[in-house]
C-alpha cells in the first residue's frame, strides 16, 4: 500500500486531564484520519504538540516544526481536532490554508468536519475561523465583565497582600440571607508609618535609589525581614491599594480613561483602593498590564496616602520615564539637553549637590575624571535662574524672540498632521469594508469555485496586511502629534513666562521644551555663557 503521511496537530493553552486534553485530541484524531484513509493507505502519523500556548497567534514551537516539515515536502496531510486550535484570529488562519494550498497538502479538522480537498469545504472553514476569532473576542468580553462585577465587591482576591497590610478572612451575609465568607486587606502595626515614609522620602529626591538609601540608613526593612530594592519602592509608589479613594484621585483616573467600577460619590475619602485584572494571564509569563487596562475599584480596607499626594507621585514617576526616554536622566535641571562644554564640545549633565542644590558637569569629566576636561563645574540653580531671567526679558510683545513665537504658531504643523491622520482613517474604514465584501461573496455565493476560493484569501490576506500596517502608521503619527505639539508649548510659553522658574503647573520636561523652542544651545567655558538662538530668530 502507498505510503501518506498525516501530521497530527494538537494544543491546549494549559495543562489539564479533563475535556479536550492532548491525549484526547491525539486519540480523535488518529481514529477520524484511520477512517478516512486507513483503507487506501498505509498512514504514518507525525505527532506535533503545543501545550501551555494560546491560540491567539501561531508562534508556537510545535506549530513552526510542523510548518517546517511541510515546507520541505515531508506533510501530506495536516489533522487537528477542531479549528481553534490551529489559530483563533482569522489572518493566521487564512494564510495557513493559502499556504497548504499552495504547497498540495489537505488540511482536515475533526470536529468541523472540513477537509479542504473540496472547494465547499475551503468555503466553510474560512466562515468558520471567522466565527472562531468572535468567540474568542466575546470570551475576553466576558471575562472582563466578570473582572468588573467582582471588582464592585472590593474583596482581595489572594495572593500576597501589598507590604504594610494582611490578609483576613471575614464573615458577611449577602442579599439572599445566606453567610459567606471574604478576605479583605487590613494594616499592619507599622505599615502606615512605613508607607508614608517612602512616599515623602520620593516627594523629596525624585529617584528610587535614594529613597532605599535611606531606608537602610534608618534600618526600615520589607517583608520577611528584607531590606526593600528599587524595583520593591516602585511598585510600592505605583499600587492603587496605599491611595485614599477621595475625589482628587477618582478625576485623575478619568482623565486617563481608565475604568472605574464605582461612582464618584463613593469615593468616601477613607477605604483604599485595589486595581483588578494588572495582569495578561493568558501569555505565558503573564506579564503587567499598563495601568489604563486595569479595574479600578474600592477597597474594604484603610487607605494611606491623599489622592492629590498619590497623583503627584504617579506624575512623578511618569516624568522621569520621559527623561529616560529622551536621554536626560534628571528631574531638576532646566537646562539638560541644551547646555553644552565649550572645551569638549559635547553636553553637560546636571548632578545633585547638597539639599536642594545642584550643579552642570562635563559630561567626560562625569564619567572619565577631570584629567578628561579642565572646565569647571557651574552651580545649576543659579544658572537655570539666569536663563529664566534672559527669556523673560527679551519675550515681551516688541522682541524678536515674540515674533519669532508668532511665527511658529501661524504655521501650525499640527494641523497637517490632522489632516493626514484624517486620510490614514479613511483608508483604514476602506480596507475594512473591502474585506467584510469578499468575505461575504463566498458566504453568499450559491457555488463556489476552487479559482474564487483562492482569489479571495490572497485579496484578504493582502488587505489585511495593509490593514495591520496603516493602523501601526496612525498610532506612530498620534504619538508624534503628541509628542510635538509645538503650539500647546508655545500658547504656555506666552501664558506662563511671568513666573516661569516657580511655576508648577508646569512639568520639567514642558519646560524644557519650551527653552528649546527659543534657545538652540547653551555654552559655557568655565568663565562665560553663551546663549545661541533659533536660526529664525534675529
Amino acid at each position: 500500500m502507498e505510503r501518506i503521511r498525516i501530521a497530527n496537530y494538537v494544543r491546549k493553552s494549559k495543562f489539564t486531564g479533563k475535556g479536550e486534553s492532548i491525549e484526547n485530541q491525539i486519540q480523535l484524531c488518529k481514529e477520524y484520519a484511520t477512517r478516512l484513509y486507513g483503507n487506501e493507505y498505509d498512514i504514518d502519523f507525525i505527532y506535533y504538540e503545543d501545550e501551555g500556548y494560546t491560540g491567539k497567534n501561531t508562534n508556537r514551537p510545535a506549530f513552526i516544526d510542523m510548518m517546517k516539515a511541510c515546507r520541505n515536502k515531508k506533510i501530506d496531510v495536516v489533522v487537528c481536532y477542531r479549528l481553534d486550535r490551529i489559530s483563533r484570529n482569522i489572518s493566521d488562519f487564512s494564510r495557513l490554508i493559502t499556504e497548504l494550498n499552495e504547497l498540495e497538502i489537505a488540511f482536515i479538522s475533526v470536529r468541523e468536519s472540513f477537509d479542504t480537498s473540496s472547494p465547499m469545504g475551503r468555503a466553510m472553514l474560512y466562515i468558520a475561523s471567522v466565527f472562531a476569532q468572535l468567540e474568542r473576542e466575546t470570551i475576553e468580553e466576558r471575562i472582563r465583565d466578570n473582572m468588573f462585577s467582582l471588582a464592585k465587591t472590593g474583596r482581595w482576591l489572594g495572593g500576597t497582600p501589598p507590604f504594610g497590610y494582611v490578609a483576613k478572612r471575614i464573615e458577611h451575609r449577602e442579599l439572599d440571607g445566606k453567610k459567606r465568607t471574604m478576605c479583605q486587606l487590613e494594616l499592619c502595626d507599622d505599615g502606615e508609618q512605613i508607607i508614608t515614609t517612602i512616599v515623602a522620602q520620593f516627594l523629596k529626591t525624585h529617584k528610587y535609589g535614594a529613597v532605599v538609601k535611606y531606608l537602610k540608613k534608618n534600618n526600615i526593612k520589607g517583608q520577611r525581614g528584607m531590606y526593600m530594592t528599587a524595583n520593591t519602592i516602585k511598585d510600592i509608589l505605583q499600587n492603587p491599594a496605599y491611595c485614599i479613594a477621595d475625589k482628587d484621585v477618582y478625576q485623575y483616573f478619568m482623565k486617563k480613561g481608565m475604568e472605574v467600577a464605582m461612582s464618584e460619590t463613593e469615593f468616601d475619602g477613607i477605604h483604599g483602593l485595589l486595581a483588578y485584572g494588572k495582569r495578561d494571564y493568558s501569555k505565558k509569563k503573564q506579564p503587567r498590564l499598563e495601568m489604563k487596562d486595569w479595574i479600578i475599584a474600592i477597597g474594604k480596607h484603610k487607605g494611606i496616602i491623599p489622592g492629590k499626594v498619590w497623583v503627584e507621585v504617579q506624575e512623578l514617576i511618569q516624568q522621569n520615564k520621559r527623561c529616560q526616554r529622551s536621554g536626560i536622566g534628571n528631574s531638576y535641571g532646566l537646562l539638560s539637553g541644551v547646555l553644552y562644554c565649550a572645551k569638549c564640545g559635547i553636553k553637560m549633565y546636571a548632578k545633585r549637590g547638597r539639599g536642594d542644590t545642584y550643579y552642570y558637569i562635563c559630561r567626560n569629566k562625569k564619567f572619565y575624571g577631570a584629567d578628561a576636561c579642565t572646565n569647571s563645574n557651574i552651580n545649576g540653580n543659579q544658572l537655570d535662574e539666569k536663563i529664566c531671567d534672559y527669556l523673560k526679558e527679551y519675550l515681551n510683545p516688541t522682541s524678536d524672540i515674540y515674533k519669532y513665537i508668532d511665527k511658529l504658531m501661524k504655521s501650525n504643523p499640527i494641523a497637517r498632521k490632522m489632516d493626514y491622520k484624517k486620510k490614514i482613517d479613511d483608508e483604514i474604514n476602506k480596507k475594512q469594508k473591502e474585506i467584510n465584501r469578499l468575505l461575504g461573496t463566498i458566504i453568499d455565493a450559491s457555488k463556489v469555485s476552487n479559482a474564487l476560493i483562492h482569489h479571495v484569501n490572497e485579496k484578504v490576506v493582502e488587505l489585511d496586511i495593509e490593514l495591520s500596517n496603516l493602523k501601526k502608521q496612525r498610532l506612530e503619527l498620534e504619538y508624534n502629534t503628541k509628542e510635538e505639539d509645538m503650539q500647546e508649548h508655545i500658547k504656555k510659553l506666552k501664558n506662563m513666562l511671568s513666573d516661569f522658574k516657580t511655576n508648577n503647573t508646569l512639568s520639567i520636561i514642558e519646560k524644557r521644551k519650551i527653552i528649546k523652542t527659543v534657545i538652540k544651545k547653551v555654552e559655557w567655558d568655565g568663565t562665560e555663557i553663551k546663549i545661541f538662538l533659533r536660526e529664525n530668530i534675529d
